[in-house]
């Protein structure tokens, strides 16, 4: 994007950009015969300015597939396409989520807390793809008496470590 104004107001800050390059496609037949058909606006949030809440005012093309008749505004790569945040600042509140509350996240940027809850819930869901799941060779099943009651302890022998600590020592619990 090119900056064509800028317009700060309080505590936020408000950009409005144009794109700098874009081949136009049709969305819907891929047809690269297209015609331009007005313009369209987009707001966007973006990473604070200096402290002030960020707003991107896209200014862009709306076209009409020549092929087909469908029309389509432009897509862009930067800017999320479920939600109204550049891609970077998706990213920042994603890993920011696991270390401070939703609400304090949508205070700070500017966005409702079901947005940022939303980017968590996303966050988390690519983290389970990417967990491997290492199972111990040697698994260990030993016994141990805490708070006045018998435990059953299951341990990775070669690794050394403790993997559960179960509630009782019954054969339901273990095998459970």
């Amino acid at each position: 994007f090119k900056v064509v104004g800028k317009y700060p107001e309080g505590e936020n800050v408000l950009f409005v950009v144009e794109p700098v390059h874009y081949s136009p496609a049709c969305p819907a037949c891929g047809s690269l015969v297209v015609n331009k058909h007005g313009k369209t606006e987009r707001h966007a949030r973006d990473l604070n300015y200096f402290e002030k809440h960020c707003e991107l005012k896209i200014i862009g093309d709306r076209y009409k597939c020549a092929d087909c008749g469908k029309t389509f505004s432009q897509a862009y790569k930067s800017i999320d396409e479920n939600a109204k945040v550049t891609n970077r600042l998706k990213d920042k509140i994603k890993k920011e989520t696991l270390r401070k509350p939703f609400k304090h996240l949508a205070d700070e940027y500017s966005l409702s807390v079901q947005s940022v809850k939303r980017f968590f819930l996303e966050y988390v869901g690519e983290l389970e793809q990417m967990r491997i799941i290492k199972a111990p060779e040697v698994i260990g099943v030993d016994e141990a008496h805490l708070n006045k009651q018998m435990r059953a302890v299951i341990t990775d022998v070669k690794g050394r470590k403790i993997l559960e600590l179960l509630p009782t020592r019954s054969k339901d619990t273990v095998l459970a």
